[in-house]
């Protein structure tokens, strides 16, 4: 940043460091710090070859092939390196299986869809079934007794859907 002011605006390190509030003997330091490359060469084949192993397990390995390191370092070089594991556990697992397609309706009012909807009111709980079939719509409502309309909105009644598929919103 100090450097791209300088370029830009023609101005001092000093003047350039107080515009941007960085102490001058920050702009000028320079690490004397090992960059221990084959440390990190050497962690990041670990890390790749053990993929379940973290920053705790893998100082133990390397302590065993003679590194002399502690797992302060360790986990200083396993985050800056990016081999940072995924802490907590997917939300879902993903089925092994892959799913079947749906079949495929051959003719009228064969396949319906059914949708559950649920609202309270403070005194009275109300909570619907939509079951639409692909021609028109109908709706089955329950209260909070499970009361049930005997007609749809088609002027069917629920029996006649007997020996008919029913899809659900959330397979």
């Amino acid at each position: 940043m100090v450097e791209y002011l300088q370029a830009g605006y023609a101005i001092s390190v000093r003047r350039a460091c107080e515009v941007i509030g960085q102490i001058r003997s920050s702009h000028y330091y320079r690490s004397v710090a090992d960059p221990q490359t084959a440390l990190r060469l050497r962690l990041r084949d670990l890390a790749n070859t053990r993929i379940g192993y973290g920053y705790r397990r893998l100082p133990i390995l390397l302590q065993r092939e003679g590194w002399k390191v502690n797992h302060k370092r360790v986990y200083r070089l396993y985050v800056q390196e990016g081999l940072v594991l995924r802490t907590k556990p997917p939300r879902r697992r993903k089925s092994v299986v892959p799913r079947s397609a749906h079949p495929k309706p051959t003719r009228r009012n064969q396949l319906w869809s059914m949708d559950f909807v649920s609202d309270e009111l403070g005194w009275k709980q109300i909570m619907a079934i939509n079951l639409r079939p692909s021609t028109m719509s109908s709706t089955t409502r329950f209260d909070k007794q499970n009361r049930p309309a005997t007609q749809n909105v088609a002027g069917r009644s629920s029996k006649s859907m007997a020996g008919r598929t029913i899809r659900t919103s959330n397979f």
